[in-house]
């Protein structure tokens, strides 16, 4: 084992003895990371056993959350087609969000479960189990000890839709040392962008191993985004498509108040105008419960919506339910952008053929935020004043928004086919092929 792994298993060793009691009782008290701890910590039941040892042969797909298992059932959707039919795939995600998505979309398609905690003997535990042929990691997920450990044990590595941001750069670049072995081990790299695979070559990617194949997030999204769900989010909302639906999603802490002091602003020439707030992690609903009340607002949850009951502002409470609401929507501002997080999925609402407001905070989704706004159909906004200014501009003239939200639909629908593409990639790594593009 090279020291720099040996240094990560001390430490994360050692940390873990101590931690996991207080970890044990924030789990029991709030109700975070109880699901599936056993399986986090690489025990797993018999009924997940036996469907490991019914098939042979499996590909393991980590997808850490809710968006990564998007484009995870695009690739498994592209893989299906031209992979034998007798390989398992077993698709592992960090948050419960993101297993509740996987086992509502997936479920029929993959054997769902939760990725081990990266120490060692919970790694081990889990890769014997599993004994992947090939582990597929998406996007940023670069575990130390389980990469090393799957490389070990034999089984092909691929990152496919993977992106560094320049933020992780800096801070991946002063342990360069120790990000190179981890890259090493890579069999392939499939980056979104040019500047994602320089950056990772920058790291001590081997440039054989670098391709650049786009975003597979685009792909899927048409086929998701059918005219019957806008029939029937209306219908819920007991609303007609002349009714103004200002969506906030994927909000985060300090979002809501901006997006609140903009609906304010706009209601003043708006005043039937209805405000959707979903925020990014539903465990926030309580808190901005507390900021509505504290405020005067008057506001309903989704989960016991009722069109007779209906109140200004609706507070989303339940996972997957977004992507559908942004149908309706007339003004979506996508979150996680106006604090330094670095924005959200902002081709989930283009898709529908809406223009999508934003923040500046954009480093994780640059590619959506380029291709948007080349067709004049992604909006950078500042601040609740330059939102509901850039918003009531839009809104005063329809036939303008409708013309960019359009473009910027045909402009997602032409990027599409990503998932295909790494999809041959992962095939041809499998069958030991080799793959000549490198960037």
């Amino acid at each position: 084992m090279p020291w720099a792994y040996k240094i990560y298993d001390v430490l994360v060793s050692a940390l873990f003895i101590p931690f996991f009691p207080l970890f044990l009782v924030y789990s029991l008290v709030t109700g975070k990371y109880r699901r599936g701890l056993w399986q986090r910590l690489g025990f797993y039941p018999a009924s997940l056993k036996e469907k490991l040892q019914a098939s042979p042969r499996r590909l393991w797909i980590h997808a850490v959350s809710v968006g990564e298992v998007r484009v995870a059932a695009a690739l498994i959707a592209s893989l299906k087609e031209i992979l034998p039919p007798d390989l398992l795939f077993v698709l592992s995600t960090v948050t419960e969000q993101g297993q509740q998505i996987a086992r509502e979309k997936l479920g029929n398609q993959a054997l769902c479960t939760f990725f081990p905690i990266d120490i060692g003997w919970a790694v081990r535990r889990a890769l014997r189990l599993v004994s992947p042929e090939a582990v597929i990691c998406l996007e940023t997920e670069l575990w130390p000890g389980f990469i090393y450990r799957a490389h070990r044990q034999g089984s092909k590595i691929i990152l496919v839709n993977g992106r560094i941001s320049t933020r992780s750069f800096a801070r991946y670049q002063k342990i360069r040392s120790f990000m190179q072995p981890i890259l090493e081990r890579f069999d392939y790299l499939s980056m979104i962008r040019e500047d994602d695979a320089k950056r990772v070559l920058a790291l001590g990617a081997e440039r054989h191993k670098v391709v650049v194949q786009g975003n597979a997030k685009y792909d899927l999204l048409s086929q998701q985004a059918r005219p019957e769900i806008k029939e029937a989010m209306r219908k819920r909302l007991g609303i007609t498509p002349d009714d103004i639906v200002f969506i906030a999603g994927s909000t985060h802490t300090g979002e809501e108040e901006i997006i609140l002091q903009a609906y304010q602003f706009l209601q003043r020439k708006y005043p039937a105008m209805l405000l959707i707030v979903a925020p990014r992690h539903i465990e926030r609903v309580s808190e901005i419960e507390s900021l509505l009340k504290k405020n005067g607002w008057k506001y309903t949850k989704w989960s016991n919506f009722a069109p007779e009951t209906k109140q200004s502002v609706i507070l989303v409470d339940s996972i997957g339910d977004l992507f559908h609401l942004y149908s309706i929507g007339t003004i979506i501002f996508c979150g996680g952008s106006l604090i330094t997080y670095g924005g959200h999925n902002i081709l989930e609402a283009a898709i529908w053929g809406k223009v999508v407001f934003y923040g500046p905070s954009m480093r994780d989704f640059l590619d959506a935020k380029i291709l948007l706004e080349s067709v004049m159909a992604g909006v950078e906004v500042q601040d609740a004043r330059d939102l509901a200014g850039k918003a009531l501009w839009f809104l005063e003239n329809p036939d303008e928004q409708q013309a960019r939200g359009l473009q910027g639909k045909k402009a997602v629908e032409a990027n599409q086919g990503t998932a295909q593409k790494q999809a041959l990639l992962i095939k041809e790594v499998l069958e030991g092929a080799g793959h000549k593009e490198a960037a």
